[in-house]
């Protein structure tokens, strides 16, 4: 059964991945979490491994239609015993498609962050550092979908309403998370995710997993060994530092009053503001 790990883009997603399996493996290799642990839910070796014709050829629309039986196939894989899958799409049904069946799904982790801090990381991801505005734009945009050669399209959305759709709708048990305590207060914060997932608390794995999944570290790794989930043109994915605010500093005035005009009332909702 597929436990989800759901996040907006550029909030703290890959970080849960890696402490989770850090703490499971008591050691980390950025470029594979490991058995248990799948890239995402648009990975091409599912969507081929259930089409007879080479998924380069096939429309976005059309990889959409497959989306079943490619879960399917990564709960096969895993012989009904849990596995953990990234996603960035949005909670919803597209174009008749369940993005999410009830069937194949245990729970979820849900991930949020302050959409200050999320454009100018999110920026970087997309291959336009320099442009702030056009990141700003796309978390805007209710039609808002990620592309890349030979994967399935992520249907994204707006941040609000992703945040939303995966916190406020039934279903699923979830468990929202805010980046901030991540952050804040790792120890207490993680504990709160093993417990969700009925991992047994085990205070020396945990310290090893914290260790082994801070920032400077992960980074380290990424400088020596490169990072296979970051966009090809894109500069280091790791940053520098986890400091809160970081990101928001380098907006400016108007750049901070586009997002708190659109996001407002769920940002006050996750206290990100007064």
């Amino acid at each position: 059964m597929i436990t989800w790990i759901s996040s907006y883009p550029k909030s703290g997603n890959t970080w849960m991945r890696a402490f989770l399996s850090a703490y499971q493996h008591q050691a980390i290799n950025i470029n594979n979490f490991g058995h248990g642990f799948v890239y995402d839910d648009s990975c091409t070796i599912a969507y081929q491994s259930v089409c007879s014709l080479p998924v380069g050829w096939l429309k976005k629309d059309t990889w959409l239609l497959l989306r079943g039986a490619a879960l399917l196939w990564i709960n096969h894989l895993h012989q009904g015993k849990d596995c953990y899958v990234k996603t960035h799409n949005q909670m919803a049904t597209v174009r008749g498609v369940e993005m999410f069946p009830d069937v194949l799904t245990r729970n979820a982790i849900y991930i949020v962050r302050d959409p200050r801090d999320v454009a100018p990381s999110l920026a970087r991801h997309m291959e336009h550092e320099e442009d702030i505005d056009r990141a700003i734009y796309s978390m805007c945009n209710v039609t808002q979908a990620i592309d890349k050669k030979e994967k399935a399209r992520n249907y994204i959305g707006r941040w609000d309403d992703h945040v939303e759709g995966w916190t406020n709708t039934g279903g699923m048990d979830r468990l929202p998370v805010r980046y901030e305590d991540m952050v804040r207060s790792p120890e207490k914060t993680f504990i709160r995710v093993l417990s969700f997932l009925k991992w047994p608390v085990v205070r020396k794995r945990l310290e090893i997993a914290l260790e082994l999944t801070k920032l400077s570290k992960l980074r380290a790794q990424e400088e020596q060994f490169g990072f296979n989930q970051k966009s090809e043109d894109a500069g280091f994915f790791f940053g520098k530092s986890d400091e809160i605010g970081r990101g928001r500093k380098q907006l400016t005035e108007p750049q901070v009053a586009c997002i708190e005009k659109a996001f407002g009332s769920t940002m006050r909702k996750w206290g990100y503001l007064n």
